[in-house]
Parts: structure tokens; C-alpha cells; sequence
């Protein structure tokens, strides 16, 4: 194992495979134990500093972004929300009385609170606003193309979900599902 780590220069999560085979192979298959390795030279894995942008470099790329994109970004920056929690951020995951942005099932599985950055709460507002407008001009086409058709079937709106990668820009979609089926 000590070969491995000063001869050949591998890197450290090769020497711990190498070193977990030896230990399972001992263990598992032959039945023996395979002793303290406290005497094997390790190979150390490289430390590395995180890639962090300064204020002003981050104040320039928002400051170089429109629309959606904007807001995203400054949802990234100043909640401090990964980039598929803001995707699947929903209406109702918006607290503005709160001032709270609700991430459900973020990193590990688990649902956190984040605060809602002041100065985006206007520019949401407006956002959703028009999201809304244009989910209810959807609506009115959707019910005005099949409000001349004979049909037997009750119709009833329900909400659903859609899984696009823009949903953080829809308000809801209704689908018109029958209540009682009956044959046509």
C-alpha cells in the first residue's frame, strides 16, 4: 500500500479503494484478519480552496442580467438557494409577510427556510403578477375552443403540477378532467 502512495503517486481515493479490496478480501473471502494498517504511508488528498466571487465581481454579473434570468440569480445570491432549488420553487414556497423562501426537499432531502432578499420582493410580485395574466388568458382560450362542443361529460378544473424546468414561472395549470365518465 505504501508503493502505491510513494512509487506511483496515486491519488488518495485510489489507495482507499486499493486498501478496502485488501481488508474485504481478508475479511470476506480468506477469514482472516487482516491487522492494524497503521504503518502504511497514506497518499493525502490535495486541499483546495472554494472558488468564491467577490461582491463586485457578483455585482456585475447581476448587474449584466434581465428578466427571469435576474431574478434568478439574485433569488441565488441572496437566499442562498442552489440552482434546481430555485427551479422548483413554487408560489406557495414565497412567504413575503415572512419574508421566507420554503426549500422543499433541497440537499439531502430536507426542507429549510431561507430569507426572502427585500429588494426582490416588488420585482417577484410583478413577476408572478404576469405569470398569472398569462395563465389566465391560457385558461380563457383553453375553455372558449371547446365551449361550443356537445359532450355528456361533466367537466371539473383541478390543479396539477407540471415538472418542466420553468415551472417557477407558472401560477398553476387547470386540466378540465371529467367528474362522471359516461360513454359518448
Amino acid at each position: 500500500m505504501s508503493w502505491l502512495a510513494k512509487t506511483r503517486n496515486v491519488a488518495a481515493a485510489t489507495q482507499n479503494q486499493s486498501l478496502n479490496a485488501l481488508v474485504f478480501l481478508y475479511q470476506q473471502v480468506m477469514k482472516v484478519d487482516p491487522g492494524d494498517f497503521g504503518d502504511v504511508v497514506r497518499a493525502r488528498k490535495p486541499k483546495r480552496l472554494p472558488v468564491v466571487m467577490s461582491r463586485d465581481e457578483a455585482k456585475a454579473v447581476l448587474e449584466n442580467l434581465h428578466g427571469e434570468e435576474w431574478l434568478m440569480a439574485n433569488l441565488l445570491y441572496g437566499s442562498g438557494l442552489r440552482l434546481m432549488e430555485c427551479l422548483r420553487l413554487r408560489v406557495k414556497d414565497l412567504d413575503f409577510s415572512r419574508g421566507e423562501v420554503v426549500v422543499r426537499e433541497g440537499k439531502g432531502d430536507k426542507d429549510r427556510r431561507s430569507m426572502l432578499p427585500q429588494n426582490l420582493v416588488e420585482p417577484l410580485t410583478k413577476h408572478l403578477l404576469k405569470v398569472k395574466a398569462i395563465n389566465d388568458d391560457d385558461l380563457k382560450q383553453f375553455t372558449s375552443h371547446f365551449s361550443g362542443l356537445e359532450c355528456s361529460l361533466s367537466l371539473e378544473p383541478i390543479k396539477v403540477r407540471h415538472d418542466f424546468l420553468d415551472q417557477h414561472t407558472r401560477v398553476g395549470m387547470l386540466l378540465y378532467v371529467p367528474v362522471n365518465p359516461t360513454p359518448l
